[in-house]
């Protein structure tokens, strides 16, 4: 409890600066290609990635993305050392528990050449957050991302505002960058906030108790998986899994019990 009131500005301000999205995302070493006319449009099109560390498996990449930028009327140098963020739609939130509105997966491109510069950049900023958080190599995992501005652009001053802001105005141009990395879905999603729980306050056509249940066993547990998938409707994907999941071990016996909800529900 905060024992001053004017202490609950700090911590307000302490809970906000947490924000960002949270979910499951990727983060991968590729060729990214700039093809006016694609890559704003579908990003990971234009994503080659190395099967492998290699040497050889990155020359590979690098002659495919450089045909690809040939083939759409590019230059071979449009074929860019990137970090390239992609983050799932279907499995984030934004802080607080509600799940994110973009229309399909985001795919984050920084171009890296700038990482052995003396001076602030993009490409230094995500490496920095990946190696400091211990975020695993080309592979999914659940963390929270921020936008922060292009420090390069920032050390330009009013000349790096490049971009312009939803409501108008010159603005930086944002970087997304790992500010967390969580072992599971569940601890994530806990760290975005929003209900700690969901009511199943025995609403109509919703059982809350057994003994509300249908006597005829099959009827039962037809009707209560209805009852808790509409309660969830609402919820957006991870969170729905991860309450569905939690609501059938309150209701289970076993843990054999619970794999045969889970497999039911998925």
């Amino acid at each position: 409890m905060v024992e001053n009131y004017w202490d609950s500005a700090y911590e307000g301000a302490k809970e906000e600066s947490g924000g960002g999205v949270f979910g499951k995302g990727r983060v991968t070493l590729a060729y990214w290609c700039f093809v006016p006319g694609v890559s704003g449009n579908d990003r990971e099109k234009c994503v080659f990635a190395p099967a492998n560390g290699s040497k050889e498996a990155r020359t590979t990449a690098r002659k495919a993305a450089q045909k690809f930028c040939v083939d759409n009327g590019v230059q071979r140098s449009q074929a860019r050392w990137s970090a390239v963020t992609r983050l799932y739609r279907d499995e984030c939130v934004n802080s607080g528990g509600e799940g994110v509105t973009w229309q399909g997966d985001r795919c984050e491109t920084v171009p890296l050449w700038t990482v052995h510069s003396d001076g602030p950049s993009a490409g230094k900023s995500v490496m920095d957050a990946v190696k400091s958080n211990g975020v695993p190599g080309a592979t999914d995992f659940f963390g929270r991302f921020v936008w922060i501005d292009d420090p390069y652009k920032v050390a330009q001053g009013e000349e790096g505002k490049t971009r312009t802001d939803q409501d108008g105005n010159p603005a930086y141009p944002r970087v997304c960058v790992v500010a967390e990395v969580f072992p599971n879905a569940e601890t994530c999603l806990a760290a975005a906030g929003g209900d700690e729980e969901i009511p199943f306050d025995g609403d109509e056509g919703k059982p809350s108790m057994p003994s509300q249940w249908p006597a005829d066993t099959e009827a039962a547990w037809t009707q209560s998986v209805r009852g808790i998938i509409d309660e969830l409707a609402e919820l957006p994907p991870p969170l729905k899994a991860a309450r569905i999941t939690a609501k059938a071990a309150e209701l289970v016996a076993s843990e054999e019990e619970l794999k045969d909800w889970i497999e039911y529900l998925s």
